[in-house]
């Protein structure tokens, strides 16, 4: 259970006392090397382990075989330092790992050369590191651990036909680390490792060959893609950058690729995702607007591009948003087949899911994100009909109606719209009517404070933060009265009786209902911003009614500057 930081601190203080020579006796410096050596070889992350003793001082004590011993150090990581000293020499580093190797046993050398394989920066170190491990172990073993490296899911079976265990071996680690780096979404170091796979497996027989090669050319693209994404986005997000343009090789393969495969039910339905929306981002509607792929993951970037494009040229929007809305609809409500059960078809559900969010998550173009946000809008609130209405952009021509909804999970409707509108906000946070749909998102389960946060939050956005008037089309009389129900719903009585004042016309049954109800929480101070001569009479009435004098005092010094109040409200409504 201990953290790494704390082992990593350990390290540390072994280094230090190393480094100062400190009084060891022969039988201290073997203690200490078999407590690094026991950490790095038995602990549960022993991979996180291992990288802090490559990078402290403390990997001497392994190395240790006198009372003053030689520190080595591959990046330096005293505490807070960081990794300041200078990498070894290539060929020092390598003698010292086999003093390293000839301290262990059988069983802690292979557990040690596994888990080093795993954190190699470069291919040519990882694969000399899995050829250090085939040479200290028996033949028998080598493809038990190739085995112990092999990836899961589409493509990674074939491997098996590689009949050479050694290069098995290091396909299947290259592969690994591949898939290690794309997780951290380290791109470009990825398509390193993998197309040195790509080179390994070349050499392999026809059989594996022809089954694996356009498997890892798919993954080799969707690598670049998502290298290029990550420029775009960037220079995006950072406006001082200029704009990243792709190659123009790289936007004439994925076009090939997204054309050659609009038919091609064996397509990664993840690579189909990535290109879309890379396609998308470009603009090159015209492109995806006249594929049509056989896939559910693959048919939204498509019908968006039409959807956008009828947009843009002014066409009818009925049928682009129809056919929009029915291929982000099956999205959520995968029919069952008779053969299939319950949970494999829970996982499929869970897949297409995914590859939508691949879709989304990879989406620049503001236009085709308020299309998505729109369609995931109707589609829930369809299905869950909550007693308030959200709002978007792009809110007519969608349909009033949809079949069985029974298989629909409303909760996953309700994440993915969450997590596009959060992804569309990181891109364009000023965009005040997608913080709008947030409000309405968050009154509409029950959340009154964030709501009315983000209400105000858009209300900041369009007026210079409420240094000018707020535009009739961002607060609009239904904001209002959210905003109303937010603040009675929070206890904010007195502020609900302000903004009441903005609606048109005033609802003075609502207002009087607050104040007979709530006068014995009434704010003073806020009496200031009351402008209505109806609200301020009856303030007076009621406080007077119930002997609260203070508060009717203060509610008729208000009655008193009655002139320069009508000019206040003048200026509120822009008269």
């Amino acid at each position: 259970g201990t953290e790494p930081r704390h082992i990593e601190y350990l390290f540390y203080v072994c280094g230090e006392v190393l480094q100062q020579q400190v009084d060891l006796n022969q039988q201290h410096l073997l203690n200490l090397k078999d407590f690094v050596t026991g950490v790095c070889t038995a602990s549960a992350d022993s991979e996180t382990l291992l990288r802090l003793l490559r990078e402290s001082s403390a990997k001497s004590l392994v190395l240790a075989g006198k009372k003053e011993a030689e520190v080595s150090v591959h990046g330096g990581c005293k505490a807070g330092d960081g990794r300041k000293e200078e990498k070894m020499e290539e060929g020092e580093e390598e003698e010292e790992e086999e003093d390293l190797m000839s301290t262990m046993d059988h069983g802690s050398l292979v557990n040690f050369l596994e888990k080093e394989v795993l954190f190699l920066s470069t291919p040519s170190s990882l694969v000399r590191a899995v050829e250090k491990l085939l040479k200290s172990v028996p033949q028998s073993e080598h493809r038990a651990i190739a085995q112990n490296w092999k990836g899961s899911g589409r493509g990674f079976a074939s491997l098996d036909l590689i009949p050479d265990p050694p290069t098995l071996l290091k396909c299947n680690a290259l592969l690994l680390k591949c898939h290690q780096l794309r997780q951290a979404k380290a791109f470009k170091e990825s398509l390193e490792f993998l197309r040195d796979a790509l080179k390994l497996l070349l050499k392999t027989s026809p059989e594996c060959r022809n089954r694996m090669e356009p498997f890892l050319q798919e993954q080799i693209l969707t690598l670049e893609l998502l290298s290029a994404q990550r420029q775009l986005r960037e220079s995006l997000t950072n406006r001082e950058n200029v704009s990243s343009v792709p190659s123009a090789g790289l936007i004439g393969k994925t076009k090939l690729y997204y054309e050659e495969t609009e038919n091609d039910t064996s397509l990664n339905p993840e690579s189909a995702s990535v290109a879309g929306a890379f396609l998308f981002n470009l603009q090159l509607f015209s492109v995806l607007s006249n594929c049509e792929h056989s896939l559910v993951p693959g048919r939204v970037a498509p019908r968006l591009a039409r959807a956008v494009l009828s947009k843009k040229e002014n066409k009818d929007m009925r049928k682009p948003t129809r056919d929009l809305f029915e291929a982000v609809f099956s999205v959520f409500s995968l029919p069952m087949s008779a053969t299939e059960s319950k949970a494999d078809r829970n996982e499929r559900q869970l897949q297409l899911r995914t590859y939508f969010h691949v879709f989304v998550e990879n989406l620049l173009d503001v236009s085709g994100l308020s299309f998505l946000v729109a369609a995931l809008v109707r589609i829930w609130t369809m299905v869950k009909k909550p007693e308030e209405e959200v709002v978007t952009e792009h809110m007519t021509n969608w349909p009033t109606a949809i079949g069985n909804s029974d298989g629909i999970g409303v909760e996953y409707v309700f994440d993915c719209l969450c997590n596009t509108l959060d992804h569309a906000l990181e891109l364009c946070p000023d965009r005040s009517p997608w913080v709008t749909t947030q409000g309405d998102l968050f009154m509409a389960t029950g959340q009154f404070g964030t709501a009315l946060q983000k209400y105000l939050h858009a209300g900041a956005l369009e007026s210079n933060f409420f240094e000018e008037h707020v535009p009739e089309t961002t607060w609009t009389q239904q904001i209002y009265r959210k905003i109303i129900k937010c603040c009675s719903s929070l206890g904010y009585h007195t502020h609900s009786v302000i903004f009441c004042q903005l609606l048109s016309p005033v609802d003075y049954k609502f207002v009087f209902n607050i104040l007979q109800n709530h006068s014995s929480s009434a704010v003073e101070p806020l009496f200031q911003y009351l402008w209505d001569m109806t609200i301020i009479e009856y303030v007076i009435y009621i406080h007077a009614k119930r002997g609260e004098s203070h508060k009717q005092m203060a509610a008729v010094r208000k009655r008193k500057a009655e002139p320069f109040d009508y000019y206040i409200q003048a200026q509120m409504h822009g008269d």
